[in-house]
């Protein structure tokens, strides 16, 4: 954000919290603070003091994501907490030829006490932090932990006069512009972490089964031919009675020519020549089974390395959206891995998530396997199951609000679904059935996404996307 923007944020901030007391704090993953000021109206104040993204403006959030959101926010939370839970927000200053917003607070005790407090927010860079100080100015408390309790603010850069505030046109704020173009911003970079985690992941195994394939070529080599162990055996047989031994080396006529030459055969001298036939019998059956399953294992192996190939294919030709996350990024949407950042959702890994204006959730299969997932891991018995009849495509699966019967408006905008995502895509009308998911089931065996269906009803209509719906997150 340059000056001008953060100019513009901070009197905005001014015209909208002054007055306001100071409520919950969330500090939420990338080093961000989500600030409550009890306006009741879902604004909240954030800030981000991520060198390459630092940032301030009001974002539109609710309580319940905030929460599910947030996490320990250690000792900078507790303190902020302490010394202005219940503040009064007294003034907003933009501190001149700085990237640094200076919010006053005024804190009274239970006897009336007054106290006051600044909260800088530095959105320098490198050095961009969250500080609490006091009336003298002391530093009492650092988001980032970036600066000393004399640090001050650094000398002031040469202002451009060229530079302009973010365009809000279209926008009612500057706040709301901003947080339309960060929440973009941050979905992309979401988006793309996915692609490059699977690609490394797939990279990854590729690798390993490189190098298996390498060692199993390797061991295949070493067994060598089976069938020349088990001429030599023969071979050693037929010349028991007439073979000449002279220490290690044994001559033996070869009868399995018709010149009969005679081949000369190192066995070890405490070996009788029917010990080294049925060693060289033993060889030949261990190379016999051994390179039929390394064979078979090499083929595999192979298969599994085509595979790899055409997952990476898929994955520099794919929409992020669609691409399989990596198992570490799996889980429920409210669990929390061993650092402490939030998993991506189960449901957003194998389906694609709308959600109608009268707030029914709606779910499309990316993927065959993931339809399978969709309609018998997630889908629970009495929600609306719905495909496109006779064409191949996604599973569909309207949330049940409850006991409520969902309405036939919901079923039309999810069948439209349905047949959008589907081969029928680009039919005029096409038929979509759908019944509750207790009625769909999985015949054994079944190939991935195909399914059996005891009862259902069919609509006819017109494949898209409905303008109502939105895509959520």
């Amino acid at each position: 954000m340059n000056e001008a923007t953060i100019k513009a944020v901070s009197d905005e901030l001014g015209q909208r919290l002054v007055g306001s007391k100071f409520g919950k704090v969330f500090a939420l993953e990338r080093e961000t603070l989500v600030c409550d000021f009890r306006g009741g109206s879902g604004a909240y104040l954030l800030v981000r003091t991520m060198p390459s993204d630092p940032r301030i403006h009001i974002t539109e959030r609710t309580l319940r994501n905030l929460e599910k959101e947030s996490l320990s926010g250690g000792v900078f939370v507790a303190l902020l907490r302490k010394h202005l839970s219940h503040a009064v927000l007294s003034a907003v200053n933009k501190i001149q030829g700085e990237r640094i917003v200076a919010m006053e607070f005024v804190s009274r005790d239970e006897v009336g006490i007054a106290s006051n407090y600044i909260l800088e927010i530095r959105l320098t860079g490198r050095s961009s932090d969250v500080v609490l100080k006091n009336e003298e100015g002391e530093t009492i408390t650092s988001f980032m932990n970036r600066v000393s309790q004399n640090d001050g603010p650094q000398p002031a850069p040469i202002q451009n006069s060229l530079e302009k505030a973010f365009d809000s046109d279209g926008f009612p704020t500057v706040s709301a512009a901003l947080d339309s173009f960060y929440s973009k911003k941050d979905s992309e970079a979401l988006l793309l972490g996915r692609i490059a985690n699977v690609r490394r992941k797939v990279a990854a195994k590729r690798k390993k089964l490189d190098k298996l394939r390498a060692h199993l070529e390797q061991d295949l080599e070493r067994h060598g031919d089976p069938e020349h162990w088990k001429r030599l055996g023969d071979l050693v047989n037929a010349n028991i009675q007439t073979a000449v031994r002279e220490g290690e080396t044994v001559f033996l006529t070869d009868y399995f020519d018709e010149s009969l030459p005679v081949v000369e055969l190192v066995i070890e001298k405490n070996l009788t020549l029917p010990e080294a036939a049925e060693k060289y019998f033993s060889r030949y059956s261990k190379a016999k089974t051994g390179i039929a399953a390394i064979t078979s294992r090499l083929e595999e192996t192979r298969k599994q390395i085509e595979q790899c190939d055409k997952e990476i294919e898929e994955i520099e030709n794919s929409e992020a959206e669609d691409i399989d996350l990596p198992p570490i990024m799996l889980g429920g949407e409210k669990s929390i891995d061993k650092k402490g950042r939030r998993r991506i959702s189960d449901e957003s890994k194998h389906a694609r998530r709308f959600e109608t204006s009268d707030g029914y959730q709606i779910l499309v299969g990316k993927k065959s396997k993931d339809n399978d997932y969709l309609t018998f891991r997630i889908a629970r018995s009495l929600d609306i199951w719905l495909h496109a009849a006779d064409y191949p495509g996604s599973h569909v699966v309207i949330r049940r609000k409850g006991k409520e019967e969902v309405p036939q408006n919901i079923i039309e905008i999810a069948a439209r679904l349905a047949a959008f995502y589907s081969k029928a895509k680009n039919e005029g009308k096409a038929a979509v059935r759908f019944a509750q998911r207790k009625f769909v089931s999985k015949p054994k065996g079944a190939a991935p996404g195909l399914v059996s269906i005891s009862t259902s009803k069919t609509i006819m209509v017109n494949p898209g996307i409905d303008e109502s719906l939105k895509k959520a997150e």
